[in-house]
């Protein structure tokens, strides 16, 4: 698996935990606790991540047995590419709380990014045994099971997420994408409105959906589509393709 497709996966697996701090009587220790956890999920969603991972491991050192650190600190670590060390972090936090299943799902992600794909569905699965409605477990197990060559079994599992998180971004496209590559088209643009409706700045699926549209020959609405993806989308290498057949789409050829 080269770097990028390794990314690609790992943007795909991970569960970031807020930590809800609650106790009769909060010492200065338990205070300094939650300040370090919290510093780091607001630092990984700035995507400060080695930043991050310093509040991680000082939230660690005063509590070396609590979990979520240790959760958290595995998902800065697997954001960052450093898979054995993160699935090492997840492997403590199920240690120190079996019943975890959101540890149990970051690890089975983790484990399918490594290429132990098996092992990572076994993981996935136990969570979703400790936590039927975990949207985020059925979701990765609909990518474990594509990568084993499990379709069906991938689709039923996308459609299970969006049951349970009807506004999972991630589940709509990716399901998308499989109907659009068996032929059900009119049925993959539902799934592409449904990612642009939950987040307009969301180019892929909003280039995807004028795509198709163009494809059924609505072609009206397409250029319409072509034309916010074009408003929105980043100009980057990987995009640039895209871009450029948006703008013959949308303004002829140059």
């Amino acid at each position: 698996m080269n770097t990028n497709q390794k990314k690609t996966k790992i943007a795909i697996f991970l569960t970031i935990l807020v930590f809800t701090y609650s106790s009769p009587v909060a010492s200065q220790a338990s205070d300094e606790f939650v300040t370090h956890l919290e510093r780091g999920v607001e630092l990984m969603k700035q995507g400060a991540l080695n930043d991050a991972i310093t509040e991680f491991r000082a939230a660690i050192r005063i509590r070396p047995n609590e979990a979520i650190a240790h959760n958290n600190l595995g998902s800065a670590l697997l954001s960052k590419g450093q898979i054995p060390e993160a699935i090492g972090e997840f492997q403590m936090a199920i240690r120190l709380k079996p019943e975890d299943a959101n540890a149990h799902n970051n690890l089975g992600g983790a484990l399918i990014v490594q290429g132990n794909t098996s092992d990572g569905i076994s993981e996935i699965e136990t969570a979703i045994r400790l936590q039927p409605n975990l949207a985020e477990a059925h979701y990765q197990l609909a990518v474990g099971l594509k990568t084993k060559g499990d379709r069906d079994g991938a689709l039923a599992e996308y459609r299970r997420a969006i049951h349970f998180d009807p506004n999972h971004l991630g589940a709509h496209y990716n399901l998308g994408n499989e109907l659009a590559a068996s032929g059900n088209i009119d049925a993959a643009i539902e799934e592409y409105r449904a990612v642009v409706r939950i987040d307009p700045k969301e180019y892929k699926a909003r280039y995807s959906l004028a795509y198709y549209l163009d494809k059924r020959g609505m072609e009206d609405e397409a250029v319409k589509e072509y034309q916010e993806f074009l408003r929105t989308v980043p100009n980057t290498p990987e995009a640039k393709g895209r871009i450029e057949f948006a703008r013959k789409r949308v303004y002829g050829p140059q």
